[in-house]
């Protein structure tokens, strides 16, 4: 069974926080949020209550959203013991989703394929680049007019994660990945609060 998200907090990017790209700052706060949830295993989901208010960005501020109250005050402690975190970002209290919340929305990841596939077994390695060349193409297509941040993955390797904002009708109850975010298979109807 999926989970219901009846909590959040927010993390704002500190305006004076360094003097780097938005789309950095954002990530690594992001990067901060994931860190902490991991380390405290708590299921959390995420959205940006300011997405393209003011330009092609995400806006400074990501929504974390938990089941319950004792939850989502998990993950906000974790990220109190990020090292460098208070240096980036501030953070809410955790507040209740009200009970009247009309409107849900999901955000969903979109990456670029970064190589050919280690499980390739049966497509020559030839065809296989070729085939990920075009869809590649194809993505970064998709993608155009979507903003994005730039995040670290467990290995260091750094990446432009693109992001997706739909309207959901009804719950769609899927499970977010390991970022908080939505797949095109497994929808996370957030609460718009």
């Amino acid at each position: 069974m999926a989970t219901a998200y009846m909590a959040y907090f927010n993390v704002s990017v500190n305006p004076d926080a360094q003097d780097m790209p938005q789309a950095v700052l954002l990530g690594a706060a992001w990067l901060h949020v994931h860190k902490a949830a991991v380390g405290v295993a708590t299921p959390f989901a995420v959205a940006f209550p300011d997405w393209m208010s003011k330009g092609f960005t995400m806006g400074n501020r990501i929504r974390v959203f938990a089941e319950d109250k004792p939850s989502a005050e998990k993950i906000l402690d974790a990220i109190g013991r990020v090292p460098g975190h208070h240096d980036l970002a501030d953070e809410t209290i955790v507040y209740g989703v009200p009970g009247d919340v009309v409107w849900r929305e999901a955000f969903l990841m979109r990456r670029l394929p970064s190589g050919v596939s280690k499980n390739r077994k049966t497509v020559a390695l030839e065809h296989a680049r070729e085939l990920q060349a075009h869809a590649r193409v194809r993505r970064m297509a998709e993608q155009r007019g979507l903003p994005f941040v730039w995040m670290r993955s467990s290995t260091g390797n750094q990446f432009k994660l693109v992001v997706e904002r739909v309207a959901v009708d009804g719950d769609a109850s899927g499970r977010p990945n390991g970022y908080g975010l939505s797949r095109s298979t497994q929808i996370v109807g957030l609460p718009v609060v």
